[in-house]
């Protein structure tokens, strides 16, 4: 998350939040796995790129992770990808 006001609102909910200078995207990745060895965590981006990363980056042994992009951010529905299963699922279609 780049916008020091959004950080600040979910801080104050009792979120954990990381904020990366530049080109952070696999800092950002990492941070949330690292989360997510001790509880279920959520990463939101404006875009669908830190999926892919998440797919990599995230372990067997990790809680729940859920990805959420916020790019349609005013549409009634918005998708949350549960990375676990997801990340199972590929990795069966890839060696099949």
């Amino acid at each position: 998350m780049n916008d020091c006001s959004d950080s600040t609102t979910l801080i104050k909910k009792g979120c954990y939040v990381v904020v990366s200078p530049g080109d952070a995207d696999v800092d950002i990745v990492k941070a949330t796995v690292g989360r997510s060895r001790h509880s279920t965590t959520t990463l939101i981006d404006k875009g669908t790129g830190l999926l892919i990363l998440l797919q990599h980056y995230s372990e067997r042994d990790n809680k729940t992770i859920f990805f959420r992009s916020d790019v349609n951010k005013q549409a009634n529905e918005q998708k949350v990808y549960h990375i676990n299963p997801l990340k199972e699922l590929l990795k069966e279609e890839m060696c099949n």
